[in-house]
């Protein structure tokens, strides 16, 4: 399999996404047991082929369409296992998410905590919910809504939260 981090990195396209962080994740991730992954801010999915590694299936939304995207995934050997679909917000997401039975869900779209928050109520169903950008430091707003609902910091900028 390839080091999804090592070639986002030689490509350079690790800096714009949550790799640096996913990476020290590995274990964790493993561990999770993904059946059916849900993601919320895909870019140029990077973060999304990380996941894929340990997940049966992901289902990835954004407002954006990166045309290298499915390029990379099939590159990486994750393409099958990942739908991505271009909505145009959240509640295009809400109506998807209807019919998709997922037991974790990654939130990496904006940033603001209003935002963050709207996401988390809607994907929360599943039980498992891993943050990006809820860094003490950098973001503080996203850090005290992640401690809000019970949620911890487990590396770097990532934070989980379990029902």
């Amino acid at each position: 399999m390839t080091n999804i981090y090592n070639w986002a990195k030689k490509y350079k396209l690790a800096g714009g996404s949550a790799i640096p962080d996913l990476k020290d994740a590995k274990d964790f991730l493993k561990n999770q047991k993904i059946d059916v992954a849900v993601e919320i801010g895909t870019a140029y999915g990077i973060s999304t082929a990380y996941i894929a590694q340990f997940a049966n299936k992901v289902y990835t939304f954004d407002v954006k369409t990166y045309p290298c995207r499915q390029l990379i995934w099939d590159s990486l050997k994750v393409g099958d296992k990942i739908i991505y679909t271009l909505v145009k917000g959240r509640e295009d997401i809400r109506e998807q998410l209807k019919s998709v039975n997922y037991n974790f869900a990654f939130i990496d779209a904006r940033h603001e905590t209003e935002e963050i928050e709207k996401d988390f109520t809607m994907v929360k169903k599943c039980g498992k919910v891993l943050f990006h950008d809820v860094d003490e430091k950098r973001y503080p707003d996203n850090y005290e809504f992640l401690k809000s609902i019970g949620g911890k910091i487990v590396f770097n900028n990532l934070g989980y939260w379990e029902a």
